[in-house]
């Protein structure tokens, strides 16, 4: 892997000039050639022109390393980046900030049909898409280090803690199913609109509504199945 990583170095360091140097860096971010091997090397060359009080090489590494950690966040998804900056930011402010307006529906500004018009506003990341990114990192990497000694597991849990309070203070407090089949029961009839509202909202908490996968059969009166047909002999 340093073979590989010092070779693509070399390669990005015989452009003519540092901007063409970043050009490469771009090219090499989406070729998926800029990995963890990669940066490190260039940290390593950083460090070692700056103790060497070598100022310019020190500087275009350390501009080279910031361009492709620039170019690494541009090329995730809206939930992988947002995820990545609450990470880094350890102000719990900034990061109920971010995640506010990562959380809350916006309009397209761009409509690309007819049929956008009508589509409801959604938000740049939806709760339960977060939630699932943060259990992959956590499965995945948690047993990690932050550069501030914190475990990175540890991090992710205090994030996703955020999110949930955050994704409620928007989306309002998700019934159980056993809550939503209660209100259904009491109003003795429900709309479609009212089934919609209500799947959208148990969407956007993670949550299924209880007309959704395996049912209960405890649930259903003495003497009929799950299609609603009643059930005739042993």
């Amino acid at each position: 892997l340093i073979e590989q990583a010092t070779e693509r170095l070399r390669q990005v360091m015989s452009a003519p000039d540092p901007m063409m140097m970043e050009l490469s860096i771009s090219k090499l971010v989406a070729q998926g050639g800029a990995d963890e091997t990669f940066q490190l090397l260039l940290e390593a060359n950083r460090d070692q022109a700056a103790a060497a009080g070598a100022t310019g090489p020190a500087q275009l590494m350390d501009r080279l390393l910031k361009k492709t950690k620039t170019e690494i966040q541009r090329s995730k998804s809206p939930g992988q980046a947002l995820i990545s900056q609450l990470i880094s930011e350890g102000d719990r402010l900034k990061r109920i900030e971010l995640l506010t307006e990562a959380f809350t529906p916006v309009e397209s500004l761009i409509l690309a049909s007819e049929d956008d018009k009508n589509k409801e506003p959604e938000p740049v990341v939806k709760p339960p898409d977060f939630i699932e990114i943060a259990k992959a990192m956590i499965r995945n990497f948690g047993n990690v280090k932050l550069g501030d000694g914190t475990g990175l597991k540890d991090r992710v849990m205090e994030i996703v803690g955020e999110a949930e309070q955050v994704s409620t203070d928007i989306y309002g407090e998700s019934m159980t199913a056993e809550e939503q089949q209660d209100r259904m029961w009491n109003d003795g009839t429900i709309s479609v609109f009212d089934l919609e509202t209500l799947e959208q909202q148990a969407e956007a908490m993670g949550e299924t509504m209880p007309w959704h996968g395996e049912m209960d059969e405890s649930k259903f009166i003495e003497g009929f199945n799950k299609q609603g047909i009643k059930n005739i002999g042993g």
